[in-house]
């Protein structure tokens, strides 16, 4: 298979992941909140961004859709491999956002604008959407502001799929759809939404912006980074998550963990560890 893909089936339910590398970011140390012990080389460290493409209930569902065009030659490589795997942009059902930074959003259109994904539905966390699905909610002016520099773009990769009617909010109070569960794991950004896909005897268990240095945050969930919308909710966010997913030994998927991002996390006595499928 393709260096930037990586397959796993749950045979139990005849489901599967696919690990997409959408390419890479440069995480500097200063976009910490604290020193991490020599753990950068140079101040820096390459930082993947993934997406995954998941079969569940017989249909193929993407959580998030990468960068497109916004973070330059680095990364919008998720529909190149797409095709790589032999899977058209069209054979795409479902696409789950985890939030609206570009990196993860902004794959849903190319460079004219057009829809990539067209017969997908998107469905995006309630409490974001709506600063695209209604631009004059007065009660979404915060968010508004902290989407201030990107709303454009927001936008620009939402309206050819708001003029087909293929967007749709989705939030926790909606419980468990077919198998799938929405998990609030606010913090990185205010509305930052997780998804847990229930395979049978095994539990999926997809984050967006849980992790981006997994060298050092699992062992130390206080450390966050400086794009996080409010630090001290995503820690509690992160703490909760790695919590349940060890104690309920839930497989993840992560955006920024080292590709293929997929694995397990153990609690050992006192810290969090990863342990990676491959």
């Amino acid at each position: 298979m393709n260096a930037d893909l990586f397959y796993h089936e749950f045979s139990e339910s005849y489901g599967s992941i696919t690990s997409i590398k959408d390419g890479y970011f440069i995480l500097k140390s200063e976009m910490l909140n604290r020193e991490t012990n020599g753990f950068f080389s140079e101040n820096a460290t390459s930082t993947s961004i993934n997406t995954f493409l998941v079969k569940f209930n017989q249909e193929l569902i993407l959580v998030d859709v990468g960068a497109g065009g916004a973070c330059g030659h680095s990364a919008g490589k998720t529909l190149l491999n797409l095709n790589a795997l032999g899977i058209d942009a069209a054979d795409i059902n479902k696409i789950f956002l985890t939030h609206l930074h570009v990196d993860h959003v902004m794959g849903l259109v190319n460079s004219t604008g057009e829809a990539i994904f067209e017969n997908a539905v998107i469905y995006a966390p309630e409490s974001e959407l709506r600063i695209i699905l209604n631009p004059d909610d007065k009660e979404a002016e915060e968010l508004r502001s902290y989407y201030k520099n990107t709303l454009g773009l927001l936008r620009y990769a939402f309206s050819p799929y708001l003029a087909n009617n293929a967007v749709k909010s989705i939030s926790v109070s909606e419980g468990v759809i077919n198998g799938l569960t929405v998990i609030a794991t606010p913090g990185h950004t205010p509305g930052h939404t997780s998804y847990l896909f229930d395979f049978g005897e095994e539990k999926l268990l997809v984050w967006g912006d849980i992790v981006h240095a997994s060298f050092v945050q699992f062992q130390s969930p206080d450390i966050t980074v400086l794009f996080d919308a409010n630090t001290r909710t995503a820690e509690e966010s992160r703490r909760t998550i790695f919590e349940k997913a060890a104690s309920n030994k839930w497989m993840i998927a992560g955006a920024h963990l080292p590709f293929p991002g997929i694995g397990y996390i153990q609690f050992d006595e006192e810290f969090y560890s990863w342990h990676a499928l491959c």
